[in-house]
């Protein structure tokens, strides 16, 4: 593979990561409550472990985001810093803009315009303010129950504040 072809093939991967590590968090989290269902019978499949699993889950992608957020945002907006050189191809010398991180793909191609409309764009969108924006609605909803959770024991709580 060149040079260009690993390029796309990263940006493909940064892109999804937040999918990619949605399904691995649900697939390791559901396999150990199915798991914790099935040694324990009198648990069984009701709600509160399909809750636990989604909160658990979430709470587990939200620290791999956070961790990995530099790296990714970073390669995202690295993959739109093209810079101008001189083409030989030609007979006359013209200035063909190319990307900085992969000197090898040229910002006019349209394989490198529609890479940038379906990954790149929408990854900055998702990464820089659906994922934050839906971290703190969480919060908003939930900050109440957490904040009394966290200071009064269990016997004290109320129904609605579990």
């Amino acid at each position: 593979m060149d040079a260009a072809g690993r390029f796309y093939a990263t940006l493909q991967i940064y892109s999804l990561m937040p999918f990619i590590l949605l399904f691995g968090n649900f697939l390791v989290w559901g396999v150990y409550m199915w798991l914790s269902a099935a040694c324990n019978p009198s648990i069984g499949g009701n709600r509160f472990l399909f809750k636990r699993l989604v909160n658990r889950a979430s709470i587990s992608i939200g620290i791999c985001i956070w961790l990995i957020y530099p790296s990714i945002t970073g390669f995202l907006l690295q993959s739109t810093n093209c810079f101008g050189s001189l083409s030989t191809e030609g007979p006359e010398d013209e200035i063909v803009y190319r990307l900085r991180i992969a000197p090898d793909v040229v910002c006019s191609d349209s394989k490198y315009v529609m890479h940038l409309l379906v990954f790149v764009i929408p990854g900055l969108i998702l990464y820089n303010f659906v994922i934050p924006f839906l971290a703190i609605r969480k919060m908003n909803k939930y900050g109440r129950a957490m904040y009394v959770s966290g200071y009064k024991p269990e016997s004290e709580q109320s129904v609605k504040d579990r």
